[in-house]
């Protein structure tokens, strides 16, 4: 897999929701199935393109927005506002995606989600869940200690630092601090209230019987990987796999073994897709 990660890929983009929303469109030729992937908390679509290479080298076509207030949606600045109005908006793009597809509708459709875009992701899922083919979460953010969520009424929010905790490559943190389409500073109270919905989310998991696919690192410092525990132990899915990477840190897509993680994903989709020969 790792030429994949070296391979001309294009990239179209648009907007919808009236303009609103951004988004990413990495297209594969003859696909056999759909991803649609939800970034994570302060970053945006652009970050995921080796994600996307993988996928596509393997004929999966990738979609990816920018949730509002993130990357080149509009919005305050790394504030989806509310789970409910993130999980709306990625209703209105999983329309998008299906309405530009006409001979191919039966295309099984994926939605991965990352951190924050794994809560949205797994609000969708308890939503649509007949809209989707399967479900894939890195990091979810499903667990947050209560003085974090705490901070959404405090008069003043410090800086938490997030940006160094995302992954053990230096590289990866300088880049995502170099990215200007990258929030650092204080989160914003509106994505601390907007966090504070996980436990409604949290509560609803016994509703999830499609088939899951939870990863996480188990050295991650920005979610806890009680997350991926408290979800196994929660769904009704019978399709259900789990890993906890050992060492790994929150950003298990940009970790060092990025490649099995990646590879790991990818032969999920394909053993639940139709054969490109058969579809």
């Amino acid at each position: 897999m790792a030429g994949i990660f070296d391979m001309e890929l294009e990239e179209r983009d648009g907007t919808f929701a009236d303009g609103r929303l951004f988004y990413r469109h990495w297209p594969a030729p003859d696909p056999l199935a759909i991803a649609v992937v939800l970034h994570g908390f302060a970053e945006h679509s652009g970050r995921y393109h080796h994600v996307a290479a993988a996928l596509v080298g393997v004929g999966v076509d990738v979609w990816a927005p920018d949730l509002r207030g993130h990357g080149r949606s509009k919005g305050e600045r790394a504030n989806i506002e509310s789970v409910l109005a993130a999980v709306e908006d990625a209703d209105l793009f999983i329309d998008l995606v299906l309405s530009g597809r006409t001979g191919d509708r039966s295309l099984p459709l994926y939605l991965v989600g990352h951190s924050m875009g794994g809560l949205v992701a797994t609000a969708y899922a308890e939503e649509h869940q007949p809209r989707l083919a399967g479900l894939a979460l890195s990091g979810p953010l499903l667990h947050a200690p209560p003085e974090l969520l705490a901070l959404a009424d405090a008069p003043e929010i410090p800086d938490l630092g997030l940006a160094d905790a995302v992954s053990s490559d230096p590289a990866v943190v300088a880049d995502y601090k170099a990215d200007p389409l990258n929030h650092l500073g204080p989160p914003p109270r509106g994505f601390l209230r907007a966090a504070g919905d996980l436990e409604e989310v949290r509560g609803r998991l016994g509703v999830l019987t499609l088939p899951l696919l939870v990863m996480q690192g188990s050295a991650d410092l920005l979610v806890s990987p009680q997350a991926l525990r408290d979800l196994v132990g929660a769904v009704a899915s019978e399709d259900l796999t789990a890993r906890l990477w050992p060492g790994l840190w929150h950003e298990i897509f940009n970790e060092p073994r990025r490649h099995e993680v990646l590879r790991m994903l990818c032969d999920w989709i394909l053993e639940r897709s139709p054969s490109s020969s058969s579809s």
